[in-house]
């Protein structure tokens, strides 16, 4: 199946293609997740290299890569070329802060892609805190922030919008766009 989605990514000269890597919810050792990871990861570097396209693996929170730090352990044992991350501080709210800047620089070239949404926490009626979407300007995530650390960088790829914020698709857009433009 992997192989069918790089064929097709390249046969549309789409760059890249997600693969997920496996959530964490403590049942199985993080370190037997972490050698099966790079056991699969490597056969699918094979088949990216075959195809053209560059695999990425998103920083997410509940799985083994949830901060830039994870992820590098990960990546780190292939080529930039064929296997990235698509970086997203907007996950990083949940689960794996870390220092913006310090996380770009580690990711060095397998920063392949930007995720840009926002998150926040809120406190619920029984006390307990939890993440939750939030509209870009308004969340923990300060965008000018990423947008000059990942120029101090030299990133110069995609960001993509996904903004699970509760309004309508159209209004999200507009109001993301202006917001970005201003940045």
């Amino acid at each position: 199946e992997v192989q069918k989605a790089m064929r097709a990514a390249s046969a549309m000269g789409c760059p890249y293609v997600r693969v997920g890597a496996p959530r964490y919810d403590g049942k199985r050792n993080y370190n037997e997740l972490y050698e099966e990871t790079v056991e699969n990861v490597r056969k699918i570097e094979g088949i990216a290299r075959e195809e053209g396209v560059t695999a990425l693996l998103e920083i997410h929170m509940g799985n083994i890569m949830p901060s830039a730090g994870l992820a590098h352990r990960i990546v780190s044992n292939f080529d930039p070329e064929h296997v990235g991350v698509i970086y997203d501080p907007g996950n990083m709210v949940y689960e794996g802060y870390e220092q913006w800047k310090m996380g770009m620089e580690l990711l060095g070239d397998y920063l392949r892609h930007v995720h840009v949404k926002n998150s926040a926490w809120s406190r619920e009626r029984t006390g307990a805190w939890r993440a939750e979407a939030a509209p870009l300007e308004e969340g923990i995530v300060d965008w000018r922030r990423v947008i000059a650390d990942l120029r101090a960088v030299g990133y110069d790829g995609y960001l993509s919008l996904e903004d699970f914020s509760g309004q309508d698709t159209l209004t999200k857009l507009r109001r993301d766009l202006e917001y970005l433009k201003g940045l």
